[in-house]
Formats: C-alpha cells, structure tokens, sequence
C-alpha cells in the first residue's frame, strides 16, 4: 500500500513539472554573496556565485590576485576595493561583468598594467555605473562602459575603445585610443591620444601625439614637441607641430600657437607666432568686447587679425590663403568710440618672411609688420611696417615701408609705394604713385602710372622709370634723375628746395615739362627730350639761380619757338635765367627706359653715402655718356 502512494506521488510531480514546462522557463537562481575585509590568497569571483555585495571595505593583498569571471556582478555598495596586488576583471561582448555605486581604488604597490607583456591590472568589457576609479599605477581599461563617476589613472595606462559619459585624468605615456569621451581628458607628458571622440577639451603636456580626434573642446599640449595632426577640433589649440587638422573656435587672440602650423583648415582663430605657418586656410574671427563710457557700459565686436603675435625665431608664412582683420573700436570715458584698422597679419618677428600667400585684410590693411622678406604674394589690402625686402607681390593696396636701406622690388601696387626711410632700393616696380622721404634712395626702372608720380624729400637717383597720367616726379634734395619716360601728366619732373640732375630722360605730352620752385644752384637739365609740351621748363617761386639747360631736344631748332616755352627771368625779373644752348638737333634715342627688357629683376645695391653722392653727381653731369642706355626707338 505504502509503495502504491509513493508511485502516485511520483506520477504527479511529473506530470506537474511537464505542464509548468510548457508555460515558462526559470533559470537557475545563484546565490549571492556577502564580502567584507582582506583578500588574503588568489581568489576568483564567479558568475555562478553573484552578485558579489561588500558589506563593507574590501582589500586585494600585496601579490595577490583577484579574478572576476564575465558575468559577475559586484554591488560595491558605496564602499571600495582596494587593490595593493592585481585585479583581473575580464568580462567578453556578451557576458560583461557588471560594477555598481562605490570605488575602485589602486594604491602604489598595486600590479601596474604591462602593455608588453599583458600583464597587471586589467578591466575589460565590464560595465561600471556609478563607480569611480582611482589609480596611482598603470590601468588596462578596455571595451567598458562607465556611467558617472570619476577616473584618474596612473602613467603608463591604457585606455581602449571604452564609453565614458564623463572626462578623465591619466598619467605620463598613457595611450587613449578608440573611446568616446564625454568630458575632457587631463594628461601627463608622453601621452598618445588617437581615434577619440572628445566632448571636452584635451589638456596634455609635452611630447604628447594628438591624431585622429573629434574634439568638441580644446587641445592643449604644453611645451613645444607635440604633434596635434588629422584631427577635427571645436577650440583653442597648442602644441609644437599643429598640422592637417579642421580647427574652428572664436575666442579672441592666439587660438592656434605651435612652432609649426600647417595645412591645417582654421576658421574664426588667430594663429600665434611659429616657426613655420604654411599651406594653412585660415579665417579670423571676432570677440566681444566691453568698455566702461560715461554713462554706462558699451560693447563692440572686435575683429582678430588671422596671424599675429610674437616670436624669437625666425618664421615663415608661406603657401596659404589668409582672410582676416577687421576693425578695432577703443572708448575714453567721456568721448566716442574711436575705430582702427586690424591687419590680416600683425606680426613682430626677427628675420620674419612672408612668401606665397593669398592675403585678404578685411580693413583693407593686409600686412603690418617689421618683416625682413615679403615676397611673391596676392595681397587683396594694404602692407605697412618696416620690412627689408617687398618682392615680386601683386597687391591690390599700398606699400608703406618706415625702414632704412628697404628693398621694393619687381611688385604690381595698385596704390601707392611709399617709403618713409634712408637709403631705400624701389625698382621694377608697376605702381600708382612713388613717395620717397628719407633721401638718398634709388628709384629705378618703375611704371608710374594714375597717380602722383614720383615725389622726394631729401634727394634720390630717379632712373629709367615710364611714368604716365596725372603727375610726374617731384623732388628735393640732391636728385638725380636719369634715363625716364615722363608723358601725359600735368607736371612732368617738379623739384622743389633741392637741386636735381636731369639726364637723358624723355619728357612729352606734359602741361609743364620740368618745374623748378626753389631749385639750387647745380641743377642741370642734360640730353633730354623735352617735345609736345605746353610749357617745357617753368622756374617757380624762389628759384633765382640761373639754369643750365644746353645740349637737350626740344622737339625743333626753332630757338624762338624753344625759348617760347620755358618762362624765367623774361616773364618774372625775380626768377633766374635758363640758357638752352647750344641744344641737340634730333632726339637724344639713348633717353628712354628699355621697357622690352625681359631679364630678371636685379635688385641693386643701396646707393652711396651724402658725400660720394654729390661727387657721383658731378660725374654724371661731367661724362653723360656713362648714362646712356641700349637705343630704342623714340616715337
């Protein structure tokens, strides 16, 4: 009977068992388990055995390990392990271990992280939520995904395609690769960042490698042995070489500064000082200011030059198209705003050459700067400072040079060329007008033309330039002038308190050939041709001299019709007299520049002291021949 009741029993917990199997399926309940104090032997957390939940602060031993299995689930409930030996947390892709509220701490004696050998302290494909993690030692951090919490790492860590909803700080010669980095990163020297996608800024020391990052904020390495390349920045950056990036900020001065910039997309930044700026587009951008004005506050939004700062080096800009500069508006207390130009570059810098670049300065100033070379540039504005050379640039603006012994050379100015120093070169240039101030400049082989000429304050040697429309030279000083074409201008040569030395130049087609007002005893007026014009010599006002004009063209042998045309001391009793004879019988072929020249530019050397210039003149004066150039036909 009893046995019958046990076979009855039996029937119906299977039974019972197949009909709840066709409802539902339950998994194995694990046992959790309760962890508290120091782990004193090699221990291995299993999946089967979780979740593990302190009850209270855990320590891994000094040369001990403890082995989390994939899986696992650690409740650290606000306490902390911590691991003076080695950790090895090693989930896979579809088994993570989990980690829950509390801290991961790595002491000092912890088992760093070997990247050679494998080896130390590793979390991999582990989930942590609201876990922070503190390392003194070199971390492995691998595949995870970490949700709130803090991170700092040792040196030498190793940080690899993880999820990370907040920033982290890592020590010298860590590697970043593959992560997506909601916050900023704080590194150490060394430290290699690569593939990364940053919601923060990256702030590194020296020698760090940056490349391949999207990077919502900054990066900044300190020193000057970085290399910040192929990456998309959203902010400021520094470093030592800054190349092939898409940087675009707008925050006021010195965005992007690093020994060498190159190719480089930088919209809205300025570019500090560098060794090297080259192949880059760069597009200033602006900032707003504030300024204290009776009354109350005003704002302005004040444009940035695109390159600008200043350096010990000895830089180059070269190969890139550079849009910038603006406007500057400064207010007094009591008074307007009062608005200066900003230049696309505003750069100090010894030794400093700008070559190749297309240049936009949006105030219409392009360049301001103490340069020593700017040569072979488009420049859509003006150039200022004091640079040594200007050549071979095509510049929609003026020239404007402040500097002694400059060299302007072979450039098409569709404004003025202005120099404001001594013993300046302005040669084989094509320009609206030449302005020379300091004396003792050479002025050679020029096309001036719409504009004012050629004008001078304290003497010059004006040779062989084709100067047409509105105005001829105007002089003063010691001036030699030699080998010209002056026609269809209003005044051809004007000299004015100096004296000049005109030879071999061809003078057509004026209102006033030569004007002399104030001119000084010496000046001569030699194997020129003075034809087709309305007046050929006028003494002006204070030129009591006598003139000594003999041995020109003047278009006839007619001696009443020659004498016709130049007004002295027959039209005022207070001027000087102009003696025109003997004169030349035909036109004078050697006085006109050789405009078919094709040869190269020759920049010539500056010309000679105050004293050896008056004897030089005296030569000139003695043997014209030593002038003469090749003949060309006189039309």
């Amino acid at each position: 009977m009893k046995g019958l009741l046990l076979i009855t029993l039996l029937i119906v917990v299977i039974a019972n068992g197949l009909i709840l199997s066709n409802f539902a399926h339950f998994d194995v309940a694990y046992a959790s388990t309760n962890i508290t104090g120091i782990i004193p032997t090699n221990t291995t957390w299993t999946k089967t055995n979780s979740p593990y939940i302190l009850t209270g602060p855990v320590a891994v031993n000094v040369g001990v390990t403890l082995t989390i299995e994939a899986g696992t689930v650690v409740n650290l409930s606000n306490y902390y392990i911590q691991v003076n030996g080695t950790l090895i947390a090693e989930g896979v892709s579809t088994s993570p271990i989990q980690f829950n509220d509390g801290t991961l701490r790595f002491t000092p004696i912890s088992n760093s992280w070997n990247d050679k050998d494998g080896s130390g302290c590793i979390i991999e494909y582990s989930n942590l939520t609201s876990v922070s993690i503190s390392a003194s030692n070199a971390i492995n951090l691998n595949q995870d995904s970490i949700i709130g919490g803090s991170i700092s790492l040792g040196n030498s860590s190793v940080i690899t395609s993880n999820i990370l909803s907040t920033g982290l700080i890592v020590g010298n010669f860590s590697i970043l690769t593959n992560n997506k980095i909601g916050g900023g990163i704080y590194a150490g020297d060394s430290c290699h960042f690569s593939n990364n996608t940053v919601g923060g800024s990256i702030s590194a020391g020296d020698k760090s490698m940056v490349t391949g990052n999207a990077v919502e904020g900054a990066v900044l390495c300190t020193g000057n042995q970085s290399v910040i390349t192929n990456n998309t920045i959203k902010g400021e950056v520094n470093g030592g070489v800054i190349s092939n990036n898409t940087i675009s900020v707008n925050s006021g001065y010195f965005n992007v500064k690093g020994t060498i910039v190159e190719n480089n997309n930088i919209t809205g930044g300025t570019v500090g000082a560098s060794s090297r700026i080259t192949n880059n587009v760069i597009v200033s951008g602006n900032y707003t200011a504030q300024f204290r004005v009776f009354g109350g506050y005003a704002t302005a939004t004040e444009s940035t030059p695109a390159i600008t700062g200043l350096s010990a080096y000895a830089p180059l800009i070269s190969g890139n198209t550079i849009i910038g500069g603006g406007t500057y508006t400064s207010y007094e207390i009591f008074a307007g705003p009062f608005i200066s130009r900003v230049p696309a570059i505003s750069l100090s810098a010894s030794g400093l050459t700008i070559a190749n670049n297309i240049i936009t300065g949006r105030s219409g100033l392009a360049i301001s700067s103490n340069s020593y070379s700017i040569s072979s540039n488009i420049v859509m504005g003006d150039i200022e400072g004091s640079p040594s050379i200007v050549f071979n640039n095509t510049v929609q603006g003026s020239v404007t040079t402040n500097g002694g012994n400059a060299v302007i050379s072979n450039n098409t100015v569709s404004a003025r060329i202005s120099v404001h120093g001594p013993s300046c070169n302005i040669t084989m240039n094509a320009a609206n007008g030449i302005t020379s101030t300091q004396g003792n400049s050479y002025i050679a082989d020029n096309i001036v033309q719409n504009g004012t000429g050629i004008g001078v304050i304290g003497g010059a040697t004006i040779a062989r330039n084709f100067i047409t429309s509105n105005a001829g030279n105007n002089t003063s000083g010691i001036s030699f002038i030699n080998g010209t074409l002056v026609t269809d201008v209003e005044a051809g040569i004007s000299v004015a308190n100096g004296t000049a030395i005109i030879l071999n130049n061809t003078i057509s087609n004026t209102g006033v050939g030569i004007v002399l007002n104030a001119a000084s005893l010496g000046t001569q007026i030699h194997y020129n041709n003075i034809q087709s014009n309305d007046l050929s010599i006028v003494l002006g006002y204070g030129t009591s001299e006598n003139i000594n004009a003999a041995s020109n063209w003047w278009g006839t042998t007619n001696t009443q019709a020659i004498n016709q045309t130049i007004h002295d001391f027959k039209n005022d009793f207070n001027l000087g007299k102009v003696t025109f004879t003997p004169f030349l019988t035909s036109a004078n072929p050697q006085a006109l520049p050789n405009q078919e020249t094709t040869s190269p530019p020759v920049i010539p050397e500056p010309f000679p002291s105050s004293v050896g210039f008056v004897l030089l003149t005296i030569a000139i004066v003695t043997v014209s021949t030593a002038f003469r150039r090749m003949p060309r036909k006189v039309n």
